[in-house]
């Protein structure tokens, strides 16, 4: 009867979702500080986490991720920085094996799947970085937010499941979600635009004395283009139009959402 009794009490440990071994969430930091060179990429790399990225000062950036492990079976988490030629790559690892390069990233699980479905834990990474002027971002997560304050050479920003947000200015910015919308607020961006999402709307403000080649599309949503320009093109799914003396290409687009084109001041 022992015997039985203590199979019983074991059963019904490992039907709880609770678990009797699983542990508390953890959470630890990692930090990391160090100088990218003038006009040089500062690239982030991550699968599961928002990236919050800030104006810093001086030549150095500052790099802070915080891990969060829902449980002891959770995949661990480690962050490597590397020092490239044309900068620095800092890229989350999830699990034993990842890979980590400008050309190539592959972050893992999140989630150990190796483990019964009542043990298994999840393993998020949040970032919050510092940056100088002086450089050029390139940011991309699966599965989070993308949220920049910052004036940079050229930022490129990309996440499949995630909204991004920008406040600042740049000379390019190339932005891509495909679940997510996108809100840029931008003081410049001398040397073009580039937006696209598949489900989400698109909300940019822009100087009034924007000039620039500008062209909309969407498949399913509403354009609305609160600039005065020369339109060549104009139907209820896609605007072409030059804006002011025209120049720097604008081209945002998507599938299923709305797109509205503002003037800083407007609202």
């Amino acid at each position: 009867m022992q015997n039985r009794a203590s199979i019983v009490v074991v059963l019904v440990c490992a039907a709880a979702l609770s678990g009797c071994h699983r542990g508390k969430p953890t959470s630890e930091t990692f930090s990391w500080k160090g100088p990218v060179t003038a006009d040089g990429w500062l690239r982030l790399r991550n699968v599961s986490g928002d990236l919050e990225i800030r104006q810093g000062t001086g030549d150095s950036a500052e790099i802070q991720f915080v891990i969060e492990r829902s449980n002891q079976f959770a995949p661990v988490a480690q962050v490597k920085v590397l020092s490239e030629a044309d900068g620095v790559i800092a890229c989350v690892l999830y699990g034993d094996n990842g890979t980590c390069s400008a050309d190539e990233y592959k972050g893992g699980n999140t989630e150990n799947y190796k483990s019964p479905r009542f043990m298994r834990g999840q393993t998020s990474v949040h970032g919050t970085v510092t940056l100088p002027r002086t450089v050029k971002l390139d940011a991309r997560s699966t599965n989070g937010d993308i949220d920049v304050d910052a004036v940079v050479t050229a930022m490129q920003l990309t996440t499949v499941n995630g909204d991004i947000q920008v406040r600042g200015g740049t000379q390019t910015l190339k932005v891509a979600t495909t679940n997510g919308d996108v809100d840029l607020g931008l003081a410049a961006v001398g040397g073009g635009l580039t937006v696209e999402t598949t489900n989400g709307d698109v909300r940019v403000e822009l100087p009034s004395t924007l000039s620039a080649a500008l062209a909309m599309r969407t498949v399913n949503g509403d354009l609305n283009l609160g600039f005065p320009g020369n339109i060549t093109t104009k139907t209820a799914k896609q605007i072409i139009a030059t804006l002011g003396g025209g120049g720097s290409p604008i081209d945002i687009s998507t599938t299923n959402g709305n797109i509205t084109l503002e003037q800083q001041g407007q609202h």
